[in-house]
């Protein structure tokens, strides 16, 4: 590594350094936390570099052969866009390994957000704490943002969108409600699919945010309806200039895409013959979404390694969710505006699962983990309070 790269390397260190201690405003407790995941993130994806570990896509070879020969990878319009944008580093830098720590540094950075997502909701910096060490220890987290794939800087802006919608839960700022759409189209640059998707449940998020503040049950009636048809029009506008059609020619094209230009896929040849089978086999596409490959068939071991420790996470999630339902509701109960914020998570997670295992037929657990992330958000003030009692009863 030359001298130049040596410093521009170091700054960027600093740079996050600064963020965690200045921009975030953080604990200490909070800080050594995101620093020391910080170091391990970029030491493993250092040490992968070096020895040459295998990678667990493709995608993330092909896009470094494609950035450091500026490159066209694929010929898709979204994937370009992520190529040509770190063509632009490679060109200045030429150092992989300063792109690695760019890569930790950012995935790093999304992880301050979704702590700052918490604290907004609960107020309490230990439920902070517990959110962002669940997302850190998530292996499908921590795998592939180690490697280079468009889905760490997608997961980036979905990130930064959800953060200002819940600010405009909070605080009602048009500002923030406008930085969600823009964020949302910056995630879509990278991922196209994502723009219509964040921009439904962000006009879903709304309606419910205006339905809460209404008492009068047919006024409420009257507004969900009206509002409803403008959803549906403003819609039908964002999937035009995207040319997605939303008819079942269109999706079982999408399957078969990816079935076509995909090594790892699942449930190969299935189509939907009518819009009754596309809600009926939505929940056997979900369980696909979230753990297939399964561990009993994987495509390397690599792979296996990372599915069986993400299915494990997935599993004790959802069961600490379920045993520590009680609590939150009680909270939620007793705190409006937190209530509006979980139902937007909530909102935020099923909504983007749903469409995502409706559409796709890829494996592996990086298209998932643009939504996952959120369930960190309500088992870290559950892990509050079960360590609260614990303390109580210890």
């Amino acid at each position: 590594m030359n001298i130049f790269n040596f410093i521009t390397s170091t700054l960027l260190f600093f740079f996050l350094v600064f963020v965690n201690l200045f921009f975030t405003q953080n604990t200490k407790k909070n800080t050594y936390l995101l620093l020391i995941a910080f170091m391990i993130r970029m030491f493993y994806g250092f040490i992968k570099h070096d020895f040459g570990l295998p990678v667990y896509y493709p995608d993330a070879v092909s896009f470094l052969t494609s950035i450091f020969n500026n490159s066209v990878y694929y010929g898709r319009r979204d994937v370009n866009f992520f190529v040509k944008l770190f063509s632009f580093l490679a060109f200045i830098f030429h150092n992989e390994k300063l792109l690695i720590l760019l890569n930790v540094t950012i995935s790093n950075i999304s992880i301050v957000y979704i702590g700052k997502i918490s604290r907004i909701i609960f107020e309490s910096r230990n439920s902070e704490f517990w959110t962002m060490l669940l997302i850190i220890i998530s292996p499908a987290y921590f795998f592939y943002t180690t490697d280079f794939l468009r889905e760490n800087y997608v997961l980036f802006f979905i990130i930064i969108a959800v953060y200002n919608f819940i600010l405009y839960l909070n605080n009602g700022a048009k500002k923030n409600l406008f930085l969600y759409f823009v964020f949302s189209i910056l995630s879509g640059l990278s991922r196209s699919v994502n723009i219509p998707i964040l921009f439904l449940i962000g006009f879903i998020g709304i309606l419910i945010q205006k339905l809460n503040s209404i008492s009068n049950f047919f006024r409420k009636l009257l507004y969900a309806f009206t509002n409803f048809l403008l959803i549906i029009l403003l819609l039908g506008f964002v999937l035009n200039i995207l040319n997605i059609h939303l008819n079942l020619n269109f999706i079982n094209a999408q399957l078969a895409r990816d079935q076509l230009n995909l090594q790892n896929v699942y449930l190969k040849g299935f189509r939907y013959e009518n819009w009754y089978e596309l809600f009926i086999f939505l929940p056997i596409r979900v369980l696909y979404l979230l753990f297939y490959p399964f561990f009993w068939k994987p495509s390397n071991y690599i792979n296996m390694t990372i599915v069986t420790l993400s299915s494990l996470y997935y599993f004790c999630s959802i069961f600490l969710l379920i045993i520590g339902y009680r609590q939150l509701k009680k909270y939620l109960s007793n705190n409006r505006k937190a209530n509006i914020s979980i139902k937007f998570i909530f909102l935020f997670l099923i909504v983007g699962i749903c469409i995502y295992a409706i559409v796709k037929s890829e494996s592996g657990a990086r298209h998932s983990l643009q939504f996952m992330w959120a369930l960190s958000i309500p088992l870290g003030f559950i892990l509050e309070k079960m360590e609260y009692n614990f303390k109580k009863l210890y």
